[in-house]
């Protein structure tokens, strides 16, 4: 409806798309009112045309595509294609924020090994700090993969979890530069 709320829900082991429109098989389809509960008894049906439904088969192939391989354009546009049909894009949201975000993990990275090898001279303190940096990166890394999980999932804004770990890295190594200096 206008409100983006869900008047009925389709259900179908398979479809097909011929001469324009979808044809599903083996249907439950039923009512639900604005807070997504039932309202009747579900409908069931062999087969069934939904001309209604507008997407095409090249669509869904492109929803499929991953959002590493578009343009933050494209991904913009996917997203808005996607919203308009009712769809919450949490995981293309996460995305497009990653492709503003990700550029900055090499300065997170940088940032880390200087405060590690600054004032370092003897051989063996450059080994054990080297395999720190290795240890802190993958830290990073592991973080990382955890905000972008629960922004995909919806438990965080997208914002928040495609720079969190920047934010949280970056964060601690301002702390520790400044650590270093007294």
């Amino acid at each position: 409806d206008p409100n983006r709320n869900i008047k009925r829900r389709v259900m179908a082991n398979s479809g097909y798309y011929r001469k324009g429109s979808w044809y599903l098989k083996s249907i439950t389809s039923y009512e639900t009112d604005p807070q997504g509960r039932l309202i009747g008894e579900p409908d069931h049906y062999d087969v069934k045309e939904y001309p209604e439904i507008l997407e095409t088969p090249q669509d869904f192939k492109e929803a499929g595509a991953k959002g590493d391989f578009l343009s933050y354009r494209e991904l913009q546009g996917h997203i808005r294609k996607l919203e308009e049909s009712g769809v919450r894009a949490y995981s293309e949201k996460v995305q497009l924020n990653a492709k503003l975000a990700n550029p900055w993990q090499s300065l997170i990275m940088v940032l880390v090994a200087l405060i590690f090898l600054a004032k370092t001279s003897q051989r063996k303190a450059i080994a054990i700090k080297v395999l720190s940096c290795l240890v802190i990166i993958f830290v990073y890394y592991v973080t990382d993969a955890v905000f972008m999980a629960m922004g995909k999932s919806g438990a965080l804004p997208p914002f928040a979890s495609a720079w969190a770990a920047n934010i949280l890295f970056g964060a601690g190594c301002v702390f520790f530069f400044d650590k270093g200096n007294q």
